[in-house]
């Protein structure tokens, strides 16, 4: 994120970084697998970082 900070003694440019997964792609590859869902994939996100898994669910 990058953020502006102003006082009176001017404006500050910083840049803090947010890493925010907590698995590995093949980690969450299997949970979704594990938890029955069929035809798992990553599906990349137009926001860098932020991709998204999809399962299908059985029918039934």
């Amino acid at each position: 994120m990058h953020h502006l900070i102003g006082s009176s003694e001017g404006i500050e440019y910083a840049v803090d970084v947010h890493e925010m997964t907590l698995f590995e792609s093949r980690q969450y590859e299997e949970s979704l697998r594990g938890a029955g869902l069929n035809s798992v994939e990553m599906l990349p996100s137009p926001s860098p970082g932020r991709d998204r898994y999809v399962g299908i669910a059985p029918p039934g």
